[in-house]
């Protein structure tokens, strides 16, 4: 008769769960009447500290995303930025060769996605 074996998750799927549980952490502490934006680069700013730096998607692109919240929220963004913004996520969650890269593309998304109009809103009033 066989014998059962439990199987563990590897190092990486360990890895990827401890960052998802951190996002989430920051995410259900979020204060009330924050903007949700600054928010949103905040958490890009988290990631981004604590990325390896070893695959370009995640490196490249959490710096490429700061940057672009950043200049938002500094009165200078421009209508593109949102779908740059997109495409750059996109890409991350796609091609990241680590479990930080693609959790931070995933929560980017869906930041973008759930606070599209308060994006929007800043793009358009600073224009």
């Amino acid at each position: 008769m066989p014998r059962l074996t439990i199987e563990r998750p590897s190092r990486m799927e360990d890895t990827h769960a401890s960052m998802a549980q951190r996002a989430a952490e920051r995410l259900a502490s979020i204060p009330p009447g924050q903007c949700p934006i600054d928010y949103t680069c905040s958490i890009a700013r988290m990631f981004l500290a604590e990325s390896c730096g070893k695959c370009t998607p995640c490196r490249t692109g959490l710096a490429a995303c700061v940057e672009k919240l950043d200049a938002i929220l500094a009165g200078e963004g421009k209508a593109a930025d949102a779908e740059t913004l997109k495409a750059t996520a996109q890409v991350m969650y796609a091609a990241s060769d680590c479990a930080i890269g693609f959790t931070a593309g995933k929560v980017l998304l869906q930041a973008l996605e759930g606070f599209g109009e308060d994006l929007q809103s800043h793009i358009e009033r600073d224009a």
